[in-house]
């Protein structure tokens, strides 16, 4: 007999519900004035289902490419515990119990792919819980800065443009330095910086002595700079001109003048542009023609 629920050997119970699960019942047994009992334990199959599964995984996963990302497919309310599978290939190490998933993503193939995973118990039930998840990948750009505008073993002359350029990457860039060696400012006040459209404007100085300048160009990838450490660089070729200037004269530099104007636009590309012109003081040239002919007539 079971004390309170039935009179007989068998105890039949009507409306199972999960909530039952892990209830003891105990049965009594009376033989020739000897008393025996011996308990019971149900357990309750049920679950999984849809409502209660779902892939654990990081909302945005920032990958070069080289780094395996785990995923984790969860059922709850379920008894006993589900087996997991998932339906995709590129499981690199699958475990059924745990319900995790690890590969390796590539960032142009999978970026915004949908993977799907199911839950089915492992009772007579057959109950099947699903979900899916889309992955976001941020990534660096893949290919290095390109720098255009200049064919090496030419000599830069007046009119001259280089580009630098990184495209791709999932932000794109954030910042595009191109420098040149040997450049220095002529002074801090020739220097303006205009937010309202990113441009930075500034008056270099290049020794006639340095007619060969290396310039390089690198980017900076916010979400994680060790990632985008990729650089382009070019030797430049400066045209070389000798200016005849009097001891005399002080205030007058032995230089060649280049302006260059660092344009940075925040496009589909991210691209600086620097623009080298070629100055030479009028002034000076002038100064120059004025005494040789004050010279001439003195002579005369």
């Amino acid at each position: 007999m079971w004390p309170g629920l039935s009179n007989n050997s068998t105890l039949q119970l009507t409306k199972v519900t999960r909530e039952k699960n892990g209830t003891v019942f105990t049965c009594l047994m009376i033989w020739n004035g000897h008393r025996r009992t011996a308990n019971y334990t149900l357990q309750v199959a049920y679950g999984p289902d849809n409502a209660h599964t779902n892939i654990v995984g990081p909302r945005s996963f920032i990958t070069d490419g080289r780094r395996p990302l785990t995923l984790t497919c969860r059922a709850t309310d379920t008894n006993p515990s589900p087996i997991y599978t998932w339906d995709t290939n590129r499981c690199d190490i699958e475990d059924p119990v745990a319900g995790t998933c690890t590969f390796t993503p590539e960032p142009l193939r999978d970026d915004g792919q949908r993977i799907q995973c199911s839950a089915r118990s492992d009772a007579e039930n057959n109950n099947k819980g699903m979900a899916d998840f889309v992955l976001n990948l941020t990534y660096p750009p893949k290919d290095p800065p390109s720098i255009t505008g200049y064919t090496p073993g030419t000599v830069i002359s007046h009119g001259a443009q280089l580009q630098c350029s990184v495209t791709g990457g999932k932000p794109m860039v954030s910042k595009v330095i191109f420098t040149c060696e040997k450049l220095q400012l002529v002074s801090a006040d020739s220097q303006t910086i205009q937010p309202e459209n990113a441009s930075v404007s500034s008056i270099l100085t290049i020794d006639s002595k340095n007619n060969r300048v290396e310039c390089k160009c690198q980017a900076v990838w916010d979400p994680e700079e060790s990632l985008y450490t990729l650089t382009s660089q070019i030797v430049v070729l400066t045209q070389r001109e000798d200016i005849n200037v009097k001891k005399e004269t002080t205030n007058t530099l032995p230089y060649h003048v280049a302006q260059i104007i660092l344009i940075v636009m925040v496009t589909p590309s991210m691209v600086v542009i620097w623009i080298l012109v070629k100055r030479y003081r009028a002034s000076q040239k002038k100064r120059t023609t004025a005494e040789e002919g004050e010279s001439l007539k003195t002579f005369t």
